[in-house]
């Protein structure tokens, strides 16, 4: 935990490895659910309700689902510095969110954000970049 770091009420850190930089804010409600490491970077606000998770749950046919264990990102999920990430958004089992980008809310994060980009929807696209 860095220093500066402003975790509003209702957010729920679970797991390993989660490193958060300095200055950060993290939003009312959100989750954080780490199996193999989730890094944000310094100068970053994650708004309310948000869920960052860097795994996802086993889907074999032959066994039942509540019985499997989690898949999870070899390199978990890695978000930069000065970073800001909308309301409920979800940044899921491999995203990179690079340096400067922002992240719409309601949006939901599966792969990698370049720097200074602005990406929505589901999943997320650039739409444009920062100027």
């Amino acid at each position: 935990m860095g220093k500066n770091v402003t975790l509003y009420p209702g957010v729920y850190l679970w797991g390993n490895e989660i490193f958060i930089g300095d200055n950060v804010d993290i939003g009312i409600g959100t989750i954080i659910h780490s199996t193999n490491g989730i890094h944000i970077g310094n100068n970053t606000v994650i708004a309310g309700q948000c869920y960052l998770i860097d795994s996802n749950h086993g889907t074999k046919k032959n066994q039942l689902i509540r019985l499997q264990q989690s898949e999870a990102a070899q390199n978990g999920i890695v978000i930069g510095n000065d970073v800001w990430i909308g309301a409920q958004s979800s940044i899921l089992k491999g995203a990179i969110i690079r340096d400067h980008a922002v992240i719409g809310a309601n949006s939901v994060v599966n792969s990698e954000i370049p720097e200074n980009a602005i990406a929505t929807g589901s999943p997320a696209k650039v739409k444009k970049y920062r100027q």
